[in-house]
């Protein structure tokens, strides 16, 4: 399942400029989206729009859909290959049954998504530390003021893979912690008994993780450099594409609003921000 939610063109924030009408009788898809993230993987892709009325509304499209085109043009300088290219829907034809209406008030799905971008980051920052602390055993060559003949024996540098690995154990416990209350509304939704209590504190538990992991994965990839001289950033080691794939997964619903929406929370009873749309203010 890909989707296609995103847009880069100037509809109103709030708003999308996909449009799902209805003309001889059959509903027909319209409209370019970007950030498609998996969708040339995807057998079904699930589309945000809106009807002729404003009426927001989800629609799943086959991905070889007649008229649904798409582009492998992501242009961001990380996760090359997630396919967040475009997608442009001309005319395609829509099952009725296919469709939803939009989402509205307390949901789940959003913290379900940032969990899987919060475990992505979990597990670049994992691959990172275990790249660099493979490049630490391996490496012969140090430095004249350095605190021992080899890197792998220098307490500085073992002091440093050690936060590294200290920070994994730190976010990957975080996420997990963010698991659980999650898990328990999921459980009491299906049973038809969930609370917006529980609702909120899933989605709080969420939005907390998202702006410590993405501080702390950050930090310590930015830290693992200095384990090296110049030639750590060589390119057969490629050691940036850890940061580079955590940079650009973080800024994914940016943390500012994340960490502010909190704090509106936690000082003036503020419920959550489940869901958020980009756009352009006229």
């Amino acid at each position: 399942m890909g989707n296609a939610i995103s847009e880069t063109g100037s509809a109103a924030v709030g708003r999308v400029s996909t449009r799902l009408t209805e003309r001889g009788g059959r509903l027909l898809l319209n409209g370019t989206k970007y950030y498609t993230t998996g969708s040339l993987y995807a057998d079904w892709i699930q589309v945000s729009a809106e009807r002729e009325n404003g009426e927001s509304v989800r629609v799943l499209v086959p991905a070889d859909a007649p008229g649904a085109a798409q582009r492998d043009d992501w242009d961001g300088f990380g996760q090359l290959t997630t396919s967040s290219g475009t997608i442009e829907f001309t005319d395609v034809a829509v099952d009725p049954a296919d469709v939803a209406v939009g989402e509205s008030g307390r949901t789940l799905r959003p913290a379900v998504a940032q969990l899987v971008l919060l475990s992505c980051l979990v597990g670049i920052s994992r691959s990172a530390a275990a790249d660099v602390t493979r490049f630490v055993r391996e490496r012969r060559r140090s430095y004249s003021h350095a605190s021992a003949a080899l890197p792998k024996d220098d307490p500085l540098v073992q002091q440093l893979v050690g936060g590294l690995h200290a920070t994994n154990s730190a976010v990957e416990a975080t996420l997990h912690a963010a698991v659980t209350p999650l898990q328990r509304a999921l459980s009491a939704q299906r049973a038809g008994e969930v609370t917006d209590e529980e609702l909120d504190r899933a989605e709080l538990a969420v939005s907390q993780a998202h702006v410590v992991i993405a501080e702390q994965v950050l930090g310590a990839i930015t830290r693992s450099f200095d384990v090296g001289g110049a030639s750590i950033v060589g390119r057969e080691l490629a050691l940036d594409r850890h940061w580079r794939n955590a940079r650009t997964l973080a800024v994914h619903n940016p943390v500012l609003y994340k960490a502010r929406g909190i704090g509106d929370w936690a000082i003036n009873g503020t419920d959550p921000i489940y869901r958020w749309t980009p756009g352009t203010v006229s």
